[in-house]
């Protein structure tokens, strides 16, 4: 997931919030998975 838009960045420069948006969506779907409220509260 983060190859893919690591590799859409790179190839995309100053675009890259236009071009890339469906990468940058997914990645952040994928991370909240471990950085929502039920998570945090595990290692508090």
């Amino acid at each position: 997931m983060s190859e893919q838009f690591a590799e859409c960045a790179k190839v995309n420069a100053f675009m890259v919030v236009f071009n890339c948006r469906h990468h940058n969506k997914a990645l952040n779907v994928r991370l909240h998975q471990f950085t929502n409220d039920e998570h945090f509260e595990i290692y508090s």
